[in-house]
């Protein structure tokens, strides 16, 4: 676990644009498909990217890359990111 209460997982990187309001129509289509994975909007200048997911492997992310690729046109690459995750008891 970071500082910051994140622990280090993956997510899927969607689009990797300049324009910000591509970067928004595609969060705002994702939440309407996928309601129940978080979907968040960072921007590196001059990029605005585009993510999904809270992923602790890999293995759960590449499934749900399948699962993503029915809904847009463009790859989605897996990274490695800070994720948001609430272990579970018997994790510990």
């Amino acid at each position: 676990m970071s500082s910051n209460g994140l622990f280090k997982g993956y997510r899927l990187q969607v689009l990797n644009t300049r324009s910000r309001d591509d970067a928004f129509k595609t969060k705002a289509m994702l939440l309407e498909n996928f309601p129940d994975e978080k979907t968040y909007v960072l921007y590196q200048s001059p990029y605005f990217k585009v993510r999904i997911g809270n992923f602790v492997n890999r293995n759960d992310a590449e499934n749900f890359k399948k699962e993503l690729s029915l809904f847009i046109t463009q790859p989605a690459y897996v990274v490695e990111d800070l994720i948001e995750y609430i272990p579970r008891a018997d994790e510990f």
